[in-house]
C-alpha cells in the first residue's frame, strides 16, 4: 500500500511531466498532445480519491471546477496565446499545482497518520458526458437477410451501445464488420471460412427467395454493396459487388468475377472488387476511401485470457487479434516505437485508473518466440508476472489495447466488454472509450448486457440502440422506442434489468 506522501510524489511527477509536454507543444504546434492528456488524466485519477480520503472538500471542488463541466481535459487546451503573442499556461495544470500544494501543507501538519490509501474509491465514478464526435464521414452499416439479421441498419458515431435479448443478433452484427475486413484482406471465401466457420445457415430463415443476402457500407455519399451468393464448395461466394459515389457508379463486379470500372474490365480472381482495383493501382479516391474505412474495422470478441496469461507470440505485432492473445506483443511494440508510445501510455493510464494503487508500470520478458509481461506494483521493488493477475485486470488490458490500436477515424466494435470487470472498471473503460472516440474520431460500438454500462448513458439515451428481431430496420435508438420524458425518470440499467429494454417489448410509453 502507498503512503499518502508517496502518492503525492507520483502525482507531482505526472503533473511535472504534463508541464514539460505542454512546453513541447508550444514549441512545436504539430506535437502530439495525447501524452500530455494521459499524464493529467492519471494525476487526476489519483488526486480525487486522495482528496476525498483526506476530507479536503474545498480542494476537491477546486479540482472539479477547474476540470470543467465537460468532464474531460481533452475538451480544453492547457495553454492559450494572448493578443500580444505571449503564451500563457492555464487551466487544469495550474489548478492541480495549487491543490497539490494544499495537500502537502496538510500532510506537513500530520495528516498522514493513516498511511494507507484505499484500494478502490468509495464514491461512484463521475458521470460520463458523451459529446458527439465531429467527423466528415457519416458511417452506416447495413446487413440484410444475414443469419439472424433480417434488416440491420446502424449509424456509427462516437461511442454507442447495442443492447438486446439473447439471440437478438448483437454478436452477429459485430461479426459483419470482421467479415468485411477479412474479406478485403484475404478474399471472401477465406473470410467466410475464418469468421463464420464456413457460413452454414448464413441466409435468414424468413428471407423471401428473391431477396439476396446483402452487406453494405455507406460513407458520406459513398455506398458499397456486397451480395453473398450460394455457398458452393470451390465456387466464389460473391453474388456481386458495387460501389457508387452519389449517382455515379464507380465499379461493378458480377457473380462470375468480372469487374467493370469505367471503360476498363478486370478479373477479380476471388478478390473483392475493392481489393482488385487497389492492387491494380488505379487512382480512384472513392475506392481508396471505402477500402480505408473497411480496413480500419476491428472487432473484439471471446477474449482469450487464458492464452494471454501464457504470453504472446513475438511474431504477431502487426494487428491486435480479435481475441486479444497478442496484446502483450502489441504493447511492447508500442513502447519501443516513439511514434506509438502514446498507445502504450493510454493502456497503462487506463489500467492505473481502473485499478488504483495496483499497477505502476509493466515490463516484458522474452523467451524464445514467447513474450510475457510483468507488473510493477507501487512501493515494491520486484515485478510480478501478469499471469498472476485477476481476469478483470487482463481483460481491461486487452480492452484498452483495442482502443489504443485503432487508427484515427477507425471503427472499434467490442462484444460484451463488461465480462470479468468490476463495475468501477466498467465505468472507467467507458470514460476512456469516450475520450478515444472524441480525440481520435473513433467509432466505438459496444454490444452489451451490462446495467452498469447502460447507466453511464443515462444522460444520452439516444446513444443506446435496441436490437429487436421484430423491428425492421433494427437496431432502433432507445429514444424512438420510449418517450424521452419517461426515460428521464429511471436509470437505464434498471430498465434493462426489469425487462423494459431489449425484451421484445415494442410499446412506446406515453
Amino acid at each position: 500500500m502507498l503512503t499518502k506522501a508517496t502518492l503525492v510524489e507520483k502525482i507531482e511527477r505526472a503533473i511535472n511531466d504534463a508541464w514539460s509536454l505542454a512546453e513541447d507543444e508550444v514549441l512545436d504546434p504539430d506535437a502530439d498532445p495525447r501524452g500530455q492528456d494521459t499524464e493529467v488524466e492519471y494525476a487526476r485519477s489519483q488526486l480525487r480519491p486522495l482528496l476525498r480520503e483526506m476530507g479536503l472538500d474545498e480542494e476537491l471542488r477546486m479540482l472539479d471546477t477547474g476540470w470543467g463541466p465537460d468532464g474531460e481535459l481533452g475538451l480544453k487546451r492547457k495553454f492559450a496565446r494572448n493578443p500580444n503573442g505571449d503564451w500563457n499556461y492555464c487551466s487544469i495544470l495550474d489548478v492541480m499545482d495549487e491543490v497539490l500544494t494544499r495537500v502537502k501543507l496538510r500532510l506537513g501538519e500530520g495528516d498522514d497518520a493513516t498511511p494507507d490509501v484505499p484500494d478502490m474509491p468509495d464514491q461512484p465514478a463521475e458521470p460520463l458526458h458523451l459529446d458527439p464526435v465531429v467527423d466528415a464521414e457519416a458511417l452506416t452499416i447495413v446487413a440484410r437477410n444475414f443469419y439472424g439479421l433480417r434488416e440491420f441498419r446502424f449509424r456509427a458515431d462516437g461511442v454507442s451501445l447495442i443492447v438486446g435479448a439473447n439471440g437478438a443478433g448483437k454478436t452477429t452484427a459485430l461479426l459483419v464488420l470482421k467479415l468485411l475486413r477479412v474479406a478485403l484482406e484475404r478474399g471472401l471465401s477465406e473470410a467466410i471460412a475464418v469468421v463464420l466457420d464456413g457460413g452454414h445457415g448464413l441466409r435468414h430463415r424468413d428471407a423471401p427467395p428473391d431477396e439476396p443476402v446483402e452487406l453494405s457500407i455507406e460513407l458520406d455519399d459513398l455506398r458499397w454493396v456486397l451480395v453473398l451468393g450460394a455457398l458452393t464448395p470451390g465456387a466464389d461466394p460473391s453474388g456481386g459487388e458495387s460501389l457508387h459515389a452519389g449517382e455515379r457508379e464507380v465499379f461493378r463486379r458480377d457473380a462470375l468475377g468480372t469487374l467493370r470500372h469505367g471503360e476498363r474490365q478486370l478479373r477479380a480472381n476471388g478478390r473483392l472488387g475493392l481489393r482488385t482495383l487497389l492492387d491494380s493501382q488505379v487512382k480512384e479516391p472513392a475506392v481508396e476511401q471505402m477500402a480505408a474505412c473497411i480496413g480500419s474495422m476491428s472487432v473484439m470478441h471471446d477474449l482469450d485470457l487464458h492464452a494471454l496469461r501464457g504470453g504472446s507470440n513475438t511474431a504477431h505485432a502487426t494487428r491486435l487479434s480479435s481475441h486479444g492473445e497478442n496484446a502483450i506483443t502489441m504493447l511492447r511494440a508500442w513502447w519501443q516505437r516513439k511514434p506509438d508510445r502514446h498507445r502504450y501510455t493510454f493502456v497503462l493510464t487506463g489500467l492505473q485508473a481502473a485499478f488504483p494503487r495496483l499497477i505502476e508500470d509493466l515490463d516484458f520478458v522474452e523467451a524464445g518466440n514467447t513474450l510475457v509481461a510483468r507488473v510493477f506494483r507501487p512501493g515494491r521493488e520486484l515485478a510480478e508476472p501478469l499471469r498472476n493477475e485477476a481476469n478483470g485486470v487482463i481483460a481491461m488490458l486487452v480492452l484498452l489495447a483495442s482502443l489504443a490500436a485503432a487508427d484515427d477515424g477507425g471503427v472499434v466494435a467490442i462484444d460484451e466488454p463488461e465480462t470479468a470487470l468490476h463495475p468501477y472498471a466498467v465505468r472507467t473503460f467507458a470514460r476512456f472509450a469516450e475520450r478515444a472516440a472524441r480525440q481520435r474520431k473513433l467509432r466505438v460500438i459496444l454490444a452489451t448486457h451490462s446495467t452498469v454500462l447502460l447507466d453511464v448513458f443515462d444522460a444520452q439515451p439516444e446513444r443506446v440502440h435496441v436490437l429487436e428481431p421484430q423491428l425492421s430496420p433494427s437496431p432502433t435508438p432507445l429514444t424512438k422506442l420510449k418517450n424521452p420524458e419517461w426515460l428521464r425518470q429511471f436509470r437505464l440499467g434498471e430498465l434493462y434489468a426489469d425487462g423494459e429494454l431489449g425484451n421484445n417489448d415494442l410499446e412506446i410509453v406515453p
